[in-house]
């Protein structure tokens, strides 16, 4: 249960952005995971250490452990490729890299798809989306969350929308002549800016809005 609980802590740790607090949970994790024989920590290890590096102040820092999760994946496991695609799809975010983003945003997509997980298929397209709108294909990205929004409704993922709120904004704000315009219409929505690498963050308040702080730490 100990196990468990400082895995999904490391994560929520990311998109609240208290990372410190993250890498020590994992820091933790290892030493149990260690005196258990956990071997299938490995992969989440390095996978949620990418995370925690990609969405923080030094998102490029996460390279050589992308790298390593490349390693680690299982090809037949759909679920571990969505993971690996999308922690390249935020490095090639960090670096600029808005072709190679959504390359891998697609092979992310069609492996969340595989899974038939709620999480994967929720979650994973409403980050990926932001990629979209980088490249120019703002439409593509509000499909995406669209979707996200539709299959998350009603559901233990509908705190998610917090996250499809800030993206929605990003993308409506690259569409010619609408702008914040059309996004300013839905209830609840607030301007956004994004971080150099692509992760979006409120413009104002020194972190994540009270509404957003609530998404983020709901339970899966």
């Amino acid at each position: 249960m100990l196990a468990g609980w400082l895995v999904f802590f490391s994560y929520h740790s990311a998109p609240v952005g208290t990372y410190r607090e993250g890498f020590a949970a994992l820091d933790g994790l290892r030493a149990i995971a260690h005196e258990y024989d956990m071997t299938w920590f490995c992969l989440f290890d390095v996978f949620f250490r990418s995370l925690l590096h990609l969405l923080g102040p030094a998102p490029r820092a996460a390279a050589p452990l992308v790298q390593q999760l490349g390693a680690l994946v299982k090809t037949a496991w759909p679920a571990e490729i969505a993971q690996y695609h999308l922690a390249r799809v935020l490095l090639y975010q960090a670096q600029g890299e808005a072709s190679l983003a959504i390359y891998h945003g697609e092979l992310c997509l069609d492996a969340a798809k595989r899974t038939r997980g709620a999480l994967f298929n929720v979650l994973f397209p409403t980050v990926i989306a932001s990629a979209f709108v980088e490249a120019g294909q703002p439409d593509r990205a509000l499909a995406l969350v669209a979707q996200a929004r539709a299959l998350g409704a009603g559901t233990a993922y509908h705190h998610h929308e917090a996250l499809i709120l800030m993206v929605e904004a990003y993308a409506h704000s690259a569409l010619p002549r609408r702008g914040w315009r059309a996004c300013a219409a839905r209830p609840g929505a607030q301007p956004r800016a994004r971080r150099p690498h692509g992760v979006l963050v409120p413009l104002a308040g020194g972190g994540l809005s009270a509404h957003a702080r609530a998404g983020f730490a709901g339970r899966h």
